[in-house]
C-alpha cells in the first residue's frame, strides 16, 4: 500500500511539474519578446508589476477586482516602425498568438492598415490566464499582454485595463 501511495505521489510530482514547465514556458514567450524587442531603439516595453495593479484606484469596484487577479502587464509599442520592421515583428508575434490562445475578435482592415487580434489563454472553463491585445496600424504597433488567474466573466473589463495609457495615472493610483 505505501509503495503505491508513493508511486502516485511520484507521478503526481511529475503531473505537477510538467503543467507547471509548460505554464512557465508559455509566460516566458512573451518575456523573451519583451526583452528581445526592448533591444530596438524604436520600441517601448514597459512592464507593469502586481504591486502596481493593486495601486489602482477609482469607484469602479469591478475594475478594482479584476486588478486584484492580475498578475503583471506588459505593453509593447512603437510609433515609428518601418513596414519591414513590423512585417518582422508580426512574424513573430503570430505564430506565439497561434500556439495556445482562442482568438475572441479578430479586426482587419486593409485599406486603413489595421489589423486587431484579441484573445485569451482559457484556464479552465471559468478563467484564463492571459488576455493579449495585438494592433498594428500604419507605422504603430502595440502588444498589450495581462496575465493572472481571471475570470473569463471579467473580460470585457480587460479593456478597461489595456487602456491605462490613456487614463492619467494620477486617477488610478492611491
Amino acid at each position: 500500500m505505501k509503495t503505491y501511495l508513493t508511486k502516485l505521489t511520484s507521478i503526481g510530482f511529475l503531473v505537477a511539474l510538467f503543467l507547471f514547465a509548460g505554464s512557465v514556458q508559455a509566460q516566458s514567450k512573451i518575456a523573451d519578446l519583451c526583452s528581445k524587442l526592448s533591444e530596438n531603439k524604436k520600441m517601448t516595453v514597459v512592464n507593469i508589476s502586481k504591486d502596481m495593479m493593486s495601486m489602482i484606484n477609482g469607484d469602479n469596484e469591478g475594475l478594482k477586482d479584476i486588478a486584484a487577479a492580475v498578475e503583471s502587464m506588459r505593453i509593447i509599442s512603437s510609433e515609428k516602425l518601418t513596414p519591414e520592421e513590423q512585417a518582422d515583428i508580426n512574424k513573430i508575434i503570430t505564430p506565439i498568438l497561434n500556439e495556445g490562445y482562442k482568438e475572441l475578435m479578430n479586426i482587419s482592415d486593409k485599406s486603413e492598415g489595421t489589423d486587431v487580434r484579441i484573445c485569451i489563454k482559457p484556464l479552465g472553463e471559468d478563467q484564463i490566464s492571459e488576455f493579449v491585445i495585438y494592433v498594428r496600424e500604419g507605422k504603430e504597433l502595440s502588444l498589450i499582454s495581462i496575465t493572472g488567474k481571471i475570470p473569463k466573466a471579467k473580460i470585457m473589463e480587460l479593456t478597461q485595463l489595456a487602456k491605462i495609457k490613456d487614463m492619467g495615472i494620477g486617477d488610478m493610483v492611491k
